[in-house]
Order: C-alpha cells, then sequence, then structure tokens
C-alpha cells in the first residue's frame, strides 16, 4: 500500500483543503491523475507525492481524519511534468492561492472533467543541462518580426519547442498569418474543451513545436520548451484580475523558463515601466532603435472648457465636428471615435439636492442606457430600473445626466449626421472575440463610417486605417485612484494611433489639457512617460520601488467589514514589525467600489521592499485566509 498526496483539481477555497492524503494499492508517478472522495464528491485529483506506507507511518498516526482510498486512476501516466508540478508549487505560494485553483489551470477542463481512465503516452522528459536559464530579453521596438523568427528558427533547429503568447485573440490570429511557415499550433480559450485538449496533448507529446496562444497556453504541459516570446508585455490582459487565481502572465513566464532552461523574450514598442525599469537596471537583456522612427500622428489636443463657452454643448469640438463633414458620405473615409463609457450617460443628478442615483446593491452609480430599451444599468451586479421623472430623494423634476457613453454619442452623432452609419464597439453589444471580429470585418467592408468604440478597439491589427482618431471623453480615467493611470491613458492613446491613416487628424478632447498625463499621452515620447513615472513611483514606493498586495476584506454588515479589515490590518503591521521586515501596510480604506451585492468591501495595500516568500507567506497566509488577495495588482481600483 502506498499513501499519495494530491490537489484537488476543482477550487476548494477552504484553506486547509489543499493538500489532501489517499491511500492506493500502487504507486503512482508525480503528475497522475487520480480521483478521489472528497465530502460526499467524488472529484479528479492531481499526485503531488507517493511513498509506501512503511515510510509515512507517523503521517498516519497524526492524521485528525480517517485517511481513505483513491475511488479510481484516470491516467497513470503524469499529466504534468515536473517542470509544471514545480510552477504550479510556485505559483500558488508566490500568489498566496489555494493549490487547488492553480490545479484547476494547469489542467484541460476536459481532463478535468473526466470520470473514466483516459491513457495518455509515455512522455520522455530529456535531461535538463546544469547551464543556468538565460537572462529575459526585452525588445523595445514596434517591428519585431524578424527578431520573433530568428529566435523561433534558433529554437526548432535545435529540435526545442517555442511558445509565443499574446493577450488577444485577434493578436493571435495576426500572428498566425505572419509566421504560417511555422504551422502553428493554437491554445486559445476559443477552442471547445476536446480541441483544446487535443491541442495540449500534442504539446504534451512535442509533436506540436511550435505553439501560439492566450496566456493560458503557458501552463501547457511542454515536452522539452527552448522559448517563450510575450508579445505586447505592457498589456493589461496578461493579468488574471476578473478570475482567480490572480496571476501574470509575465511573472510565470519568467520562472516557466528558469525551470526549463528556456529563454524568456518580452515584446513591445511601449513597454511596462517595471519591464524597461529591469532591463536598465541590467536584469534584463535589451534591444532597442538607438533612433526610433516615430510613426505616430500629429495629435491636437482640443480644450473643451472652450467649447461650452461658445455654447458648444455636444460631445463634439467644433474641430472634430469640421472633420466628420468632410467623411459624411464619402465611402471610402472612416473615423474612430473613443470613449471611455460604455452606454448612454454616466449619472443621473438631481439639480436640487445633489442626489445621483446608485445602485442599491452596491455604491456604484448606475449608467443609463437608452438601447434597445430606455434603462439604468449597474455595470457591477446587473442590477436594473427604470429611470424615474422626480429625485427618489427630494422628488424634484430638475433631473439633469452627465457625462457621454457610447450610446450618448452614438445619439449625438445621428443628430448631427443623419446620414452616417455608425458602429458600438463595446462589452454591451460584442461579448466575445467572435462578435468583435464580425463588427471590425463589417466596419471594414464598408457598412459603417465611424466605430465608436471603448478600450474593447485596442489591439486589433484587423482594422484597417481610417482618417479620423478621436478621443471624445477619458477624462473620468485621469482621477482614479491608481498610481499606474499615467501608463494606462499613454497605451491607450498609442493604440488608438496605429489605426491613423498617413496624415490623418487624431484629436485628443479634455476639460484638463493642462494635466501632465494629458500631455505626455499626446507627446507619445516614451522616454518622457518613463522619466515621469519613474520619478512618481519611487517617491510614493510603488513598482518597481517595491513588491505590492492589495488584500480585500468582505463583510456584512458594513461595521463588521471595517472592523475585521482594521483587525487584519493592525495584525500585519505587528507581524511585519516583530519579523523585521520592512514594510508599509495602508488601510483599511473603502474599496473603489465599496458596496457590491450587498457586501461591503474594504482594501488593505502592503508594500513591502523585497520578496522572500517564506518569511512573507508565514505572515500573511494566517492572518488574511479568508480574504481576496490580489499580489502584483495591476492598479488599485
Amino acid at each position: 500500500m502506498y499513501l499519495l498526496d494530491v490537489i484537488p483539481t476543482v477550487k476548494l477555497p477552504i484553506a486547509d483543503m489543499q493538500l489532501l492524503t489517499y491511500f492506493s494499492k500502487e504507486a503512482l508517478q508525480i503528475g497522475a491523475l487520480v480521483r478521489v472522495p472528497v465530502g460526499r464528491r467524488t472529484i479528479n485529483a492531481l499526485v503531488v507525492g507517493s511513498a509506501a506506507m512503511r515510510e509515512r507511518k507517523i503521517v498516519i498516526k497524526k492524521s485528525a481524519f480517517q485517511i481513505k482510498g483513491i475511488t479510481s486512476i484516470i491516467t497513470a501516466e503524469p499529466a504534468l511534468n515536473r517542470d509544471q508540478v514545480a510552477l504550479l508549487n510556485y505559483c500558488a505560494h508566490y500568489y498566496l492561492a489555494p493549490f487547488s485553483f492553480f490545479a484547476n489551470t494547469f489542467l484541460p477542463s476536459y481532463l478535468i472533467k473526466k470520470e473514466k481512465p483516459l491513457p495518455l503516452d509515455a512522455v520522455a522528459i530529456p535531461e535538463r543541462s546544469q547551464q543556468h536559464a538565460t537572462r529575459p530579453l526585452l525588445i523595445k521596438k514596434e517591428a519585431r518580426e524578424e527578431l520573433y523568427a530568428r529566435e523561433i528558427d534558433a529554437c526548432i533547429a535545435q529540435g526545442k519547442q517555442v511558445l509565443l503568447v499574446v493577450p488577444e485573440i485577434a493578436l493571435l490570429r495576426s500572428w498566425e498569418q505572419k509566421f504560417q511557415r511555422y504551422q502553428p499550433l493554437t491554445l486559445a480559450g476559443d477552442l471547445t474543451e476536446k480541441k483544446f485538449f487535443d491541442a495540449w496533448r500534442r504539446v504534451r507529446n512535442g509533436t506540436a513545436q511550435c505553439v501560439f496562444g492566450t496566456r493560458a497556453a503557458i501552463f501547457a504541459n511542454f515536452k522539452d520548451l527552448g522559448c517563450i516570446i510575450v508579445d505586447e508585455e505592457q498589456n493589461p490582459h496578461y493579468k488574471s484580475w476578473d478570475m482567480a487565481p490572480y496571476y501574470h502572465t509575465v511573472t510565470v513566464a519568467r520562472k516557466l523558463a528558469e525551470l526549463s532552461s528556456a529563454r524568456v523574450i518580452l515584446g513591445s514598442g511601449a513597454p511596462s515601466i517595471p519591464s524597461y525599469y529591469r532591463a536598465q537596471e541590467g536584469a534584463y537583456d535589451l534591444i532597442e532603435d538607438a533612433h526610433p522612427k516615430l510613426h505616430a500622428p500629429h495629435i491636437a489636443i482640443v480644450d473643451m472648457r472652450n467649447e461650452l463657452v461658445d455654447k458648444n454643448y455636444t460631445p463634439f469640438s467644433y474641430q472634430t465636428k469640421q472633420i466628420l463633414e468632410t467623411i459624411d458620405g464619402e465611402k471610402d473615409k472612416k473615423a474612430i471615435l473613443f470613449v471611455s463609457r460604455r452606454g448612454s450617460e454616466s449619472f443621473s443628478f438631481c439639480q436640487d439636492c445633489s442626489h445621483i442615483e446608485r445602485c442599491p446593491r452596491c455604491d456604484a452609480y448606475l449608467t443609463r442606457h437608452t438601447l434597445p430599451k430606455d434603462v439604468l444599468i449597474c455595470h457591477h451586479c446587473g442590477f436594473v430600473k427604470e429611470p424615474e421623472l422626480t429625485c427618489s430623494k427630494c422628488k424634484s423634476t430638475r433631473i439633469k445626466t452627465f457625462g457621454a457613453g457610447t450610446h450618448k454619442v452614438a445619439q449625438e452623432l445621428h443628430k448631427l449626421f443623419p446620414n452616417m452609419r455608425a458602429l458600438i464597439l463595446d462589452s454591451d453589444t460584442a461579448k466575445t472575440a467572435k462578435e468583435q471580429r464580425r463588427m471590425i470585418e463589417s466596419f471594414n467592408a464598408g457598412n459603417a463610417q465611424v466605430l465608436i468604440a471603448t478600450q474593447t478597439v485596442l489591439y486589433k491589427p484587423d482594422i484597417i486605417p481610417v482618417d479620423l482618431v478621436c478621443v471624445v471623453s477619458f477624462d473620468n480615467l485621469l482621477y482614479l485612484p491608481d498610481y499606474t493611470i499615467g501608463e494606462r491613458i499613454y497605451q491607450i492613446v498609442r493604440g488608438l494611433a496605429q489605426y491613423c491613416r498617413p496624415g490623418a487628424p487624431f484629436i485628443m478632447q479634455t476639460h484638463t489639457p493642462e494635466h501632465e498625463i494629458v500631455r505626455l499621452a499626446a507627446q507619445q515620447d516614451y522616454a518622457a512617460l518613463y522619466a515621469y513615472e519613474i520619478h512618481a513611483r519611487k517617491d510614493l514606493r510603488y513598482p518597481p520601488f517595491s513588491h505590492i498586495i492589495k488584500i480585500t476584506v468582505k463583510d456584512a454588515p458594513q461595521a463588521q467589514a471595517r472592523h475585521a479589515a482594521e483587525q487584519s490590518a493592525q495584525k500585519l503591521r505587528d507581524a511585519f514589525e516583530k519579523a523585521k521586515i520592512e514594510a508599509e501596510v495602508l488601510g483599511p480604506a473603502p474599496a473603489y467600489i465599496p458596496k457590491l451585492n450587498n457586501h461591503y468591501y474594504y482594501d488593505i495595500v502592503v508594500k513591502l521592499a523585497q520578496i522572500d516568500l517564506a518569511r512573507r507567506n508565514a505572515i500573511v497566509r494566517p492572518i488574511v485566509e479568508k480574504t481576496m488577495i490580489d499580489v502584483d495588482p495591476e492598479g488599485l481600483t
């Protein structure tokens, strides 16, 4: 008889349910998949340890529970190889997440759901040389295709596998077309579970040498990985912020390269501030243009305060209207209008008592949508109500709406140019990559002259060049309580600028043209942005000058949530001080959306000067085991 240590492949949020022990009649390899009883359920689990019972008698004696036997074996051959099991272990520790969360992420859904045996081929993993992995390489160039091809050719010549990761499915299709000669295998979330599993199995067997994918591909079970290329490494979609576990693809790629003795290459025309800082400090090798050719259009900043003085109350400046007039009726001319919000108006405001309609379940403003019908919607919990003619607080009829969303801009455009056809591209109108592609194809085909879009429009290489790009409004972004906002706005403008025809106008409308971030975004001077950001972040000890953990406490009622957050924050301060670890604990403070679905949220921000995982985790895990933890958050909102 043998004892197996296993990790559940379904997400079990309970802290002490991460590593389970079971009997087995036969020894199994690390990485094998078995079915085990957990409570009243039977689930699949990943084997991470196997030993004869005689070697672990003390474990049996000390167990607080009766150790059960496994139910069956799904696959005796390892579903994950040694590098992947080591990577899973690292990710769970680095991101302070349950092992089960990452087991669920590493393994294909098709395999996780299997209840009957599914034999996998035996795969001989090549012995690793003792050489150390090379330093990461940062390529700061707009034109990276030739350098990528050189790296791919070198890997293939050595018989090794290559992974190219991109942040968006639209970019994936673009790279597949550019590199058709490599016959790349695709690993992306738009594949069916069975097709994803079949592709995953080819990667595991080594029959797929060149693999292209979105961030999920970083967890594929490579037989002999030689190179990882992360394109557009600055893209925020590389961070899993909306679904646990909250990992960052670049961090995982660096660790995978280290474990696999592979090379990791990060590519971007405008890298993230932390990545470029590491290159400047010598932690990364760097290739960049000594004298980069600037293809960005001239960006004109329009002060919308002057438009109000001139009694122009539309979302469009006079300059924008004049250019739209030249496009109206011209079949071959097109425009992109960028709006930072979806919906019609941002909020309804009572001019007598200043009351703003908020969601009863959240503290978020209700956004007005007039299409397909007139309603107020909470974008955070989905609450919907019809707009009232009178103020719900003082019964005044003087209700005014503020802030232009995509639908409002479309309505105003139709008033000015009734014959101008427009499409709205946002997360309401195009929820999936396939729907987004169809809309872009329709726009390119001439079915609309204007594309009104949110950030959904970014990183879509299939969009044909247009005759006008106008940022209708992004002032709401400027005042987000987020240290990354300058970098984010710069990247938005950079992405939009790539859609301009040579010589086409680019207009940025704003009520705060004097804001430094607006000026930097319009200049599109990366060196100036980097200098500004590094200076600001160093003063406030934000990344790359610290390691941040955002801890969110959720509870109801509000007093209970606040008390729990205050206790956690104080315990963290005391523990770091006792351990003599340099740390700054900020908060607790109400979260950016402080109330959601009738629960109250408080954020604690921990800034650490250095990362010592063992010491950090020994302090943080016991104190915050019932909270949401985001290590290296993209921002603080």
